[in-house]
């Protein structure tokens, strides 16, 4: 590919099958490297455009992208696995800058447009060089566990302006009553998706057992008081969902995955897919 951005580090090891998933990721992390505006926003859904509108207007683009040294892709997936086709990635970069590197997280869609980029959740984290950040899960960005005792918080511009900041605490709970909706019928007796979340963030390191119960009493409380899911929200949700299909070999799709998750957050299917394309 030509032209690509030398600050751009894109291993082998972490390069989906999907080629045109691969060159617009480095044309992506391309524009970050370059500060170029007019590039990453041609790539990023409506809501985060209009995020990037408005750190042009209040120079906060300018203060982020300077002084980048590199883009390393540490993490990517795509949705078929295996595929030449993707449907869906997730993927995280590391940003350099001198002494530090923190990173962003994002979902790529692939829409009769092109690949369209939206902000999912990465911790709040610095470490000194870009590739200490390579991993092979995306939960690992979701805590600060196991990254060692050479982090330092905060140091992400970008992040504190808006991107990549979904409710935790919503979208868990809404995964997991879209879970209980979904496959209720087909767990055993007795067994509660809640349990289950809780188990899976405690056995992964993301959170305490009390801390998981927390998160999801927290994300009720939110859509009880009318709260909506916003498109990184949303993005992040349906992102999980279809891995989880995939590997479980259930028939879950994008249109059936929206439905329920309208219905558990109590709007209509067509606003939920307006959140969710953002």
């Amino acid at each position: 590919m030509r032209g690509v951005d030398a600050r751009v580090q894109f291993p082998d090891g972490k390069a989906p099958y999907d080629v045109s998933l691969a060159e617009a990721t480095i044309s992506f992390a391309g524009a970050l490297a370059a500060g170029d505006d007019a590039a990453m926003g041609g790539m990023l859904d409506n809501s985060s455009r209009g995020i990037l509108d408005s750190m042009l207007a209040d120079g906060t683009w300018f203060d982020a992208t300077d002084e980048i040294e590199a883009v390393r892709v540490v993490f990517m997936t795509q949705q078929p696995d295996g595929g030449d086709t993707a449907d869906f990635s997730e993927f995280v970069l590391a940003i350099q800058k001198p002494g530090e590197a923190y990173t962003l997280g994002w979902s790529a869609s692939n829409t009769d447009g092109g690949w369209v980029m939206s902000p999912i959740s990465t911790v709040d984290l610095t470490l000194p060089r870009a590739s200490d950040w390579d991993a092979d899960s995306i939960g690992a960005y979701e805590s600060e566990r196991g990254w060692g005792s050479g982090g330092a918080p905060g140091g992400n511009p970008l992040g504190g302006a808006g991107f990549a900041e979904p409710n935790i605490p919503m979208a868990l709970y809404v995964m997991q009553q879209m879970g209980e909706k979904l496959a209720g019928a087909d767990l055993p007796a007795g067994m509660s998706l809640s349990d289950a979340f809780v188990q899976g963030l405690v056995m992964s390191g993301q959170a305490t057992e009390d801390e998981a119960k927390k998160m999801l009493a927290d994300g009720e409380a939110a859509v009880r008081r009318g709260e909506k899911p916003s498109t990184a929200d949303a993005k992040m949700i349906i992102g999980s969902l279809l891995t989880t299909a995939q590997m479980a070999g259930m028939p879950w799709d994008e249109a059936q995955l929206l439905k329920v998750m309208a219905d558990v957050v109590g709007i209509s299917e067509s606003e939920m897919r307006e959140i969710y394309e953002g």
